[in-house]
C-alpha cells in the first residue's frame, strides 16, 4: 500500500507503541495521522467507534489499542482484558467496513500461540493447541483479530493484515510495577534498587524461561513497512528471532543499571510459558528487513531514558 497522501488512524495512539508509530509515520509522505486516545473515543462503544470512522474516514487503520501488561497483569485482570479486547475488535471491524477503509493492520502477540509449542513459533502452528493458562484471555483476544479479519474479508472484502509482535521494550514503556512487561519490570526493579541502595533484587520464577525482545522503535518501523509491503492475511511474526533467558536478561539489565547487589529468584512465583521465540523467516522474506537494534543497544537506550526521567516515571509511580 502506497502511503503517499493517505490518512492514517492509529488506535492506542496515546500508548507506548502508538507514540512510536506516530513518530515513524512522520517520516512518511502521508496526508494526515490521527493518534487516537481513549479520551477521544472509547472503542468499546459501537456508536462512538462508528462516528469516529465516519468522520475521519481513514485510508489505513493500525489497531494498537487494548489492555496490555505483563504476567502479573494478565493473571489479575483476565476478564477486563478479554471483554475490552473483543468489544474493540468487533467495533473496529464493523466500522472499518462501513467507512470503506482500504487496509487494517491488526497487531497480535506471541501469546496467540499454543502454550506447549516446542521451539521457535511458526505461523503455521498458530491454532494447533490450547493457549497458555497464564495469558489465555489475552491470547484469545489477539487470536480473535485474525479470525474476525478473515471473516470480514470473505464476506465484505475488507483488506487486513495480522502482525504478531514479540515482547516490546524501550524508552516510554510502562514501568508500573503491576502492569509492566518483562523488560520494563526488570528495568524498574534494578533502577529502584540502585537508587535506594538495596542489597538484593527479587525476580519471579527460576530465570530459565526464554523470551524474545523487540525494541519499540524497530517494532514501529516494522509495522509501517508491513503496512506498505505486506498484503496477505497469512499471519506474520515480527521480532529479531533471538531468545534470551530471563536470567540473562536480568543480569544484562543489572550490568547496564550499574547495580552492585545480588539477584534472588523467587521460585514460588510462576515462570509463565518456558519458551517464547519466533521463526521470522516470513518477515525477512516479505519485508526484506530485520530489526536493526541489538538487545544490548536497546537496553542501553532504555536505561539512559529511565535515568533521565526517573523522578517522573519511577518515583512518581511509587508515591502515587
Amino acid at each position: 500500500m502506497d502511503l503517499t497522501g493517505k490518512k492514517v488512524l492509529v488506535t492506542g495512539g496515546g500508548g507506548f507503541l502508538g507514540g512510536w508509530l506516530g513518530a515513524e509515520l512522520a517520516s512518511r509522505p502521508v496526508r494526515d495521522v490521527k493518534l487516537l486516545t481513549r479520551a477521544e473515543c472509547d472503542l468499546r462503544s459501537p456508536e462512538a467507534t462508528a462516528a469516529l470512522f465516519e468522520t475521519y474516514r481513514p485510508d489505513l487503520v493500525i489497531h494498537a489499542a487494548g489492555l496490555v501488561g505483563g504476567l502479573e497483569f494478565n493473571l489479575d485482570y483476565p476478564a477486563d482484558i478479554f471483554t475490552d479486547g473483543i468489544q474493540m475488535n468487533l467495533n473496529v471491524l464493523a466500522s472499518a467496513t462501513r467507512a470503506k477503509v482500504a487496509k487494517v493492520v491488526f497487531l497480535g502477540s506471541s501469546c496467540c500461540y499454543p502454550g506447549d509449542v516446542i521451539g521457535a513459533f511458526k505461523e503455521a502452528s498458530l491454532f494447533h493447541g490450547p493457549l497458555h493458562a497464564s495469558t489465555e484471555a489475552f491470547g484469545f483476544w489477539k487470536q480473535s483479530m485474525l479470525v474476525g479479519a478473515r471473516a470480514y474479508e470473505k464476506q465484505y472484502g475488507l483488506r487486513s493484515i495480522f502482525i504478531m509482535l514479540t515482547n516490546l521494550y524501550g524508552p516510554g514503556d510502562d514501568f508500573d510495577e503491576h502492569s509492566s512487561h518483562v523488560v520494563a519490570a526488570l528495568v524498574r526493579k534494578f533502577a529502584v534498587a540502585r537508587q535506594n541502595n538495596t542489597a538484593e533484587v527479587t525476580c519471579w520464577g527460576t530465570g530459565d524461561a526464554v523470551r524474545e525482545c523487540l525494541f519499540v522503535r524497530d517494532a514501529a518501523q516494522g509495522v509501517i513497512l508491513a503496512s506498505e509491503r505486506y498484503e496477505s492475511l497469512e499471519p506474520m511474526n515480527m521480532g529479531p528471532g533471538i531468545g534470551t533467558s530471563i536470567k540473562t536478561l536480568a543480569e544484562t539489565i543489572q550490568r547496564r543499571a550499574g547495580y552492585p547487589g545480588r539477584i534472588v529468584w523467587d521460585t514460588t512465583k510462576p515462570n509463565g510459558a518456558m519458551l517464547k521465540t519466533f521463526d521470522v523467516t516470513r518477515m525477512q522474506r516479505e519485508l526484506n528487513w530485520t530489526p536493526p537494534t541489538s538487545l544490548d543497544r536497546g537496553l542501553e537506550e532504555t536505561m539512559a531514558w529511565v535515568d533521565a526521567n526517573y523522578e517522573s516515571v519511577i518515583q512518581a509511580r511509587a508515591t502515587s
